[in-house]
């Protein structure tokens, strides 16, 4: 709002009193909506929808419970030991 809006909305205007003795309160003239105010709501709703049918539409897989008593940590398995490679049956020249 501006501030010569906001004054003159703030200015006492002269009204006819009403017949049943009540003054008329003028109403202030309707407005459109901010732009950032549209866009908050448009990204509300955007956002309630995408939620919704994220909850609606996914598949619920239960996870599984992993017993406390009794359970024990298996141990690592140790690294395989490589095998040594065989020796040749017999010498040739090039064979190291």
């Amino acid at each position: 709002m501006t501030r010569e809006r906001a004054a003159a909305l703030a200015a006492p205007t002269a009204s006819p009193a009403r017949p049943g003795g009540g003054v008329r309160i003028p109403a202030a003239p309707r407005e459109p909506l901010p732009g950032d105010v549209k866009a908050l709501l448009a990204t509300l709703v955007v956002v309630t929808l995408f939620a919704a049918g994220w909850l609606l539409f996914r598949p619920w897989r239960p996870e599984p419970i992993t017993p406390v008593l009794g359970w024990v940590v298996p141990a690592p398995t140790p690294p395989p030991k490589p095998t040594p490679a065989p020796s040749p049956p017999f010498k040739l020249p090039w064979w190291k």
